[in-house]
């Protein structure tokens, strides 16, 4: 890597929030808010330029589901990526 490419590398840092694992006697009351919320001020006081979240969009919750639902990261400022995209040529299949 050259001077240049590791300056870019730590000027877009990003942290990823990937996993909650919070034991069934402590959900609903703050705890995976709280840390979230810890990550994002560590983010800041770390200097890093984003937080990404992965949430689980489903009406059930399923044992596996340990991303953290999408009202949890909405709660504390998350917002929902704009995507477009347009392919720059046609696919055929045959």
């Amino acid at each position: 890597m050259t001077k240049e490419q590791v300056k870019v590398a730590v000027e877009n840092r990003e942290k990823a929030v990937v996993c909650f694992e919070i034991a069934p006697e402590y959900r609903r009351k703050g705890v995976a808010t709280a840390l979230l919320r810890r990550v994002i001020d560590d983010a800041i006081t770390e200097d890093y330029t984003a937080v990404e979240g992965f949430p689980v969009v489903r009406d059930e919750r399923y044992e596996w589901d340990s991303a953290g639902p999408l009202r949890l990261y909405e709660k504390v400022g998350f917002v929902r990526p704009i995507l477009s995209w347009e392919p720059s040529r046609k696919i055929q299949f045959q």
